[in-house]
C-alpha cells in the first residue's frame, strides 16, 4: 500500500479556473503517483471560504500518519520568497513534514532538503531527497 500524501493550493477565483484547479489537482495526483505515493485530501485555498484550508491541512497532518505534502509551486503558500520560505519552515516546524515541490522539482523537510539543495533531479519528475515512502524515519 502507498504512503498518503497530502495536496495544498491556492484558487485565485471561481468560473473558468475550476477546470484549471481540477487540472492541477490530477497533475500533483500523477507526479505523487509517480513517486510511490497516494493522493489523500486536497487542501484548496479559496478566497470565497472563510475557513483557511492552510490551517485545516496542518491540524490534519497534526491528528493522522500523513507525513508528506505536495504543492503546485510555493507561490501556493504565498507570493512573496521570504514569506514562502517562513510558510515552508513554519509547515515543517510544527508538523515534521516534507513538502515536495512540483514547479523546480523540490523537496524540502527534515532529511537535510533546503533551497539550495533541493533541487532534485532535471527528469520530469520530483524525487525525494529523504526516505523512501512506506519507509520509517530515522
Amino acid at each position: 500500500m502507498r504512503p498518503a500524501i497530502y495536496g495544498y493550493m491556492r484558487v485565485v477565483s471561481g468560473g473558468e479556473m475550476d477546470d484549471e484547479s481540477e487540472r492541477a489537482k490530477e497533475e500533483l495526483a500523477v507526479y505523487a503517483r509517480r513517486e510511490g505515493f497516494t493522493l489523500d485530501q486536497m487542501f484548496m485555498e479559496n478566497i470565497w471560504c472563510s475557513e483557511s484550508a492552510f490551517y485545516a491541512m496542518l491540524d490534519a497532518l497534526k491528528r493522522h500518519e500523513v507525513k508528506d505534502i505536495i504543492v503546485p509551486s510555493l507561490w501556493h503558500f504565498a507570493r512573496l520568497p521570504g514569506l514562502q520560505d517562513a510558510m515552508r519552515q513554519h509547515v515543517e516546524q510544527e508538523t515534521g513534514a516534507r513538502i515536495w515541490v512540483v514547479q523546480g522539482r523540490r523537496c524540502y523537510g527534515e532529511l537535510g532538503g533546503s533551497p539550495s539543495s533541493g533541487v532534485v533531479d532535471s527528469s520530469p519528475h520530483i524525487r525525494s531527497t529523504g526516505r523512501a515512502p512506506g519507509s520509517a524515519a530515522s
